[in-house]
């Protein structure tokens, strides 16, 4: 059963990596003086976290 939980985690955790690559490449380029609807630099943190779990 541990298996099983460990391979369920890791789908998951590839999961949030690819949306939160393609939100870090959405939010990464923006005209010069508009606001992004997210902070790239949190996006980033939150990929590392998720990259060391």
């Amino acid at each position: 059963m541990r298996l099983a939980e460990a391979l369920a985690a890791r789908k998951d955790a590839q999961k949030q990596i690819v949306q939160l690559k393609q939100r870090l490449t959405q939010n990464a380029m923006t005209q010069e003086g508009d606001q992004t609807p997210e902070d790239p630099a949190d996006l980033l943190r939150e990929y590392e976290r998720t990259m060391d779990e």
